[in-house]
């Protein structure tokens, strides 16, 4: 079974350093450990993390304001 790559893994290196700036940018502790964590996690683990999220009323899609 392929091994799937994390989000970092799979972001240009220009765009890496961008989010990077952002993350070194924020200035709540939990906020930016919780974006540096979510840089290591795959997509599919992100898209089930988001599923959850949903489920639970805590996200809410901008296309569905």
């Amino acid at each position: 079974m392929k091994n799937p790559k994390s989000i970092r893994e799979t972001m240009p290196e220009e765009k890496l350093k961008e989010v990077e700036a952002i993350i070194s940018a924020t200035k709540d502790p939990k906020t930016k450990h919780l974006m540096e964590q979510m840089l290591f996690m795959t997509f599919e683990e992100l898209d089930s993390l988001k599923e959850e999220l949903e489920r639970r009323g805590y996200w809410k899609d901008d296309e569905e304001e």
